[in-house]
Order: structure tokens, then sequence, then C-alpha cells
């Protein structure tokens, strides 16, 4: 069990829930998943720890808790998780302990409570139904019998669990971990665990056709991680040594066949975790500084099954891919005022918050999500080392911490001439480049964000890999792809340090070896 739970006490509610402190033994649980808002009117704090232990009064709970708690009872089960309620919220050292464990308290719950069209916690997702009418029938033979009515429930599809609560960084995790979860939406009940998705509206018992949900990438994810993390699948473990650098060997051809739909499996659970970041990068989060642990729990269940190094959002392993990210369209992010992650990092990035700049969609890639594909390349980047502090908080990750990265550099500067033709990459790489020992313009770059000062800055490019495009709106075609850095400062030993500024893309004419040096180079 979590460390703390609330015991709901009887279904009658005669007896006032408490805060219950579990001590390792076990039992079962549910968990709450809901939106905060502006208010949440209960925490658990040092100073209400103990009175808490003994009693919470009803009337002092928000509504979502009372409902959460209404809920529990009437399911039977005894104890329910609260973040709010459950981990001390004044206690730093608490905070970083518990938010380690909340993957496992949601995979390991009974059963998730949703929330999901309550938009703050004030607001309750209990909501009033149309009273159902009882009616008198009068059979053939004279007989009465007496039936209750209510109106249909129309079905509308799942956008009813698209709703405030699905638009929350933090519940992607709760989603995708929990076995099986109960949404309450606006008008009904709906049920998903990882064979069936069913509502109330529903003409029948089938279960819905997954691909009718918007976003159904994340049900795919749902059934196609607890596979993973079950032991249903490979492990890393089953591939050769030989073979685990090596994408093309790692792939793997599995079916997961379930009641509604068959769902082709990822070919290796590094690509699902880029799937899970692609869908997470742009949710909102109330407090920004939660960017990784808001994700934490999903990374420690890769890792469990990788027994890889998780690096700030990135894996050791598998460097060259996570290192390959940008959003789109470019120049729409910003770096928040207080750094929560390493430049080199997708989680170091917001969206901008001017109107004039957002777009009506900004997506977030990695190569491993677009219509790219990681091939071995001779002049492999090769991750050297890191800093401590990039592993000291395990997978809550960390706002410090450096890279030293070994690949072909190259000096770089933007070009004055704008009108140079760019061919197919105007538009997603609009800065064209000049390289040292290179004729003419031979590569573009689009920077992570839209700044007014460049002119000046000491520039490089750091090759990370060569990736083939695999989309149907080109022929197919190979292109190396580099970092473009900036000097930032030095270390106390007088090496360079250097900072992410953007991605490059040489062009098929530049020679990717004329002009480069292989050197060591430190990000932050």
């Amino acid at each position: 069990m979590p460390s703390r739970v609330i015991d709901v006490g009887l279904r009658d509610g005669s007896v006032e829930p408490r805060l219950y402190q579990s001590q390792g033994e076990s039992g079962q649980w549910a968990t709450l998943s809901h939106c905060w808002g502006k208010t949440v009117t209960t925490r658990l704090t040092l100073a209400t720890l103990e009175d808490n232990m003994t009693a919470i009064p009803i009337a002092t709970l928000s509504q979502n808790f009372r409902d959460a708690i209404a809920v529990t009872r009437i399911l039977g089960i005894r104890y329910v998780w609260i973040d709010s309620l459950c981990i001390i919220q004044d206690s730093a050292e608490d905070w970083l302990q518990e938010s380690a464990k909340m993957g496992d308290i949601y995979k390991k719950s009974l059963i998730t409570i949703a929330g999901t069209n309550a938009e703050e916690s004030t607001a309750g997702f209990l909501r009033k139904r149309s009273s159902e009418i009882r009616c008198h029938l009068r059979l053939s033979n004279d007989e009465e019998i007496s039936v209750h009515v209510r109106p249909r429930i129309e079905w509308y599809g799942f956008a009813e669990i698209v709703g405030p609560l699905t638009r929350r960084a933090w519940v992607l995790q709760e989603r995708l971990l929990a076995a099986q979860i109960l949404h309450f939406g606006g008008q009904q009940m709906m049920w998903q665990c990882q064979t069936r998705t069913l509502a109330e509206g529903f003409c029948d018992a089938d279960s819905a056709p997954e691909e009718q949900i918007p976003g159904a990438i994340e049900s795919m994810l749902r059934i196609e991680f607890h596979a993973r993390i079950e032991g249903s699948l490979p492990t890393e473990d089953d591939f050769s040594a030989k073979d685990k650098h090596n994408d093309t060997n790692l792939s793997r051809s599995h079916i997961l066949e379930t009641p509604s739909t068959i769902y082709p499996l990822r070919d290796n659970i590094y690509s699902q975790w880029y799937q899970v970041v692609a869908l997470y990068a742009n949710l909102k989060l109330t407090k920004q500084t939660d960017k990784l642990p808001a994700i934490a729990g999903i990374a420690r269940q890769i890792q469990v099954r990788t027994a890889d190094t998780y690096l700030a959002g990135l894996w050791e392993r598998d460097m060259q891919r996570g290192l390959h990210w940008w959003y789109n369209p470019p120049g729409v992010m910003v770096r928040p005022s207080i750094p929560r992650a390493p430049s080199w990092s997708w989680a170091s990035l917001d969206l901008t918050t001017e109107e004039s700049l957002v777009p009506s969609s900004a997506d977030f890639y990695l190569c491993a999500t677009h219509a790219s594909k990681y091939i071995p390349y001779e002049y492999d980047l090769t991750l050297i080392s890191f800093s401590p502090e990039l592993t000291e908080h395990g997978c809550l990750g960390s706002s410090l911490g450096s890279l030293t990265l070994r690949g072909l550099w190259n000096t770089a500067e933007f070009s004055k001439d704008l009108g140079v033709p760019l061919g197919r990459f105007s538009l997603s790489y609009p800065m064209p480049l000049a390289l040292r020992g290179q004729e003419g313009i031979c590569a573009a770059a689009r920077l992570d964000v839209r700044q007014e000062q460049i002119e000046g800055l000491e520039m490089g490019c750091l090759q990370v890999g060569k990736f083939e495009y695999v989309g149907p709106k080109y022929p197919r075609e190979e292109f190396v792809f580099a970092l473009l850095l900036r000097r930032v400062g030095q270390r106390s030993d007088g090496s360079d340090l250097y900072a992410r500024l953007g991605i490059a893309v040489l062009f098929s004419h530049c020679d990717p070896v004329l002009g480069w040096e292989r050197r060591e180079i430190d990000i932050i």
C-alpha cells in the first residue's frame, strides 16, 4: 500500500474518513485522478498531519474529494489515495519521496476514479441526472407491472472523456499506468481497462472500437505498456549484447490481440517512451517546475524494464534518438524563467504565451514519432559521460547537469544571404547555415526559441547521426542531423561549455567530413 491512504470509513457515512499510515502492509485501494484547479480546500500539511489521522470531517473537503469518498464507499473499497491529502504539501522531503512512488500507486491500485469533467477540485463530478419516471403498465391479461423509465443517454463518441482532466500533464501517467479507470463524464460513466472500453450510452454490450477515441494512441500505449511491464514481451535481456544498440536488430514483430481490436506493438520500449513524450509535451501544468516529475512514474517503469539510466527525459543507451527533438512550427517555444531541465532536454521549453505567436496547434516531435528513422552511421555521436546531478533524484529529473558528447564538430554561422533557396527545408529549417570548410550554403537550422539577437554568437554544429525520411510526402532520403550549439562559458579547467540553440540538417551535397573535427563537447 502507499505510505498514507484515506480510510473512508463505513459505507453509510456514520464514521468520518481519516488519514491512515499503512506502514508497509498490503491491501487494496482506489486512486483519485482529478484537476486541482485554482483552489484545493484541504491539503495535508505538517500542522494537520496528527489531526487528520484522527478524522477528516467531510464538511471540510472539496466536492471532488467528497465524491471520491462516496464512490469508494459504494464500491466497497476501504481506502482511497488522493495526492493532496496523502502527500505532505509543505514538506519538500516528503514530496520528493512520495512523488517518486506515484507511478506504482496508480499502477497497483484496484481502480482509478477519474473526475474527468470537473475543472477544479470544488466542481464535483457526481452530476445530478434527470429524474426517472415510474410508470404502471397494464398487460393483455389485465396484470399491472411497475417500471422505471429514464431519458436515453445519447452516445456522442469519446469526446466526453476528453475533458479538462485529460488536458493536464500529471494525469497522463495516471491514465497510462492505471489498470482500470472509471471516468465520470458530463452525462455518463465510462469504463476503461486493458481490453474493454464501455459507456452507459452504448446500445449494446460490445466494447467500443478504440479508434473512435480522440488521440487513440493513448489506448494503444496503455495496453502495450502494461503488456511490456508485466513481462509478456521480450526484455532487453532477451536480445544479444551485439544487438542492443542496433535499432534494426532490436525490432521485433509482436501482436497483442484484444476482444475489440489488434494492436501492433512498437518495435522497442524506447519508441514507446517517445510516443508518450509526444503526447505529454504540450499538456498543461500548474507548476512549471513539475515538467519532469509529472512523467516520472512512466520513466520509472521504462527504467525497470531496460535497466537504463534516465537523464532528464532522455536515455543513456538511446541518446542519438533522444537528442533529435523539435517543436513545429519553429520558434514558438520559450525557456521558463526558472530552469527545470538542461538545454539539451525537451523538458527545458514551454509553448510561448504571446497570442500573436501562438499557432492554432503546436506539435512536439522526436525522430521516433515523426516520418524519420534512425539508421546506423559511422560518425555516430557518442555519450562519453554525464554529471552526477542528472541522477540525483532518479526519475524525478534535474534542472542541472551536463553531457559530454564526442562527435564531428564544425563552427557555424547564420548566412546573411537569406534569399538562398532551401527547397523542402524552407518551412521547417528556415535559417541557412555556413560551415567551415564547405562552399556555399550546405545546411539549415531551426531555433528552439525565437531570439531577437543572434548576431555574434559563437556557434557550432555537432553531428547527431543519420536519419532516413520514410514518410509519404517526399521520396525516401537520408539526412545527417546536428545539434546547433552556442558557447555559454568555460569550466574551471578551461574547457568550453555549450548550450543547445536548435537543430540543423545537412543538405545531401554537404560533405560530412570536410572541415569537421572529432571533439568532445560539454553541453549544459
